[in-house]
């Protein structure tokens, strides 16, 4: 049974499903329109492009480890 404020687990995974796509989605649009704007020299291009590629891996990791935690660990 389940207290009171917390979320069960398949409700957790949905709304970090529902947060993921869309917000990897707008991050690949704002992230290639930044990119359009820098000057055309291919280092600093596939610098940005290495960056912006992995920058996304640290928010999503936080999401997931939350709709992934296990509320019955924390009481044992």
């Amino acid at each position: 049974m389940q207290e009171t404020g917390e979320m069960a687990p398949r409700r957790k995974k949905l709304i970090a499903l529902f947060i993921l796509i869309p917000g990897l989605a707008a991050y690949a649009g704002a992230a290639g329109a930044l990119g359009a704007m820098l000057p055309h020299q291919t280092l600093l291009l596939l610098a940005y492009y290495i960056a912006a590629g992995l920058a996304w891996i640290a928010p999503a990791r936080f999401l997931l480890r939350w709709a992934e935690a296990d509320p019955d660990r924390d009481r044992r």
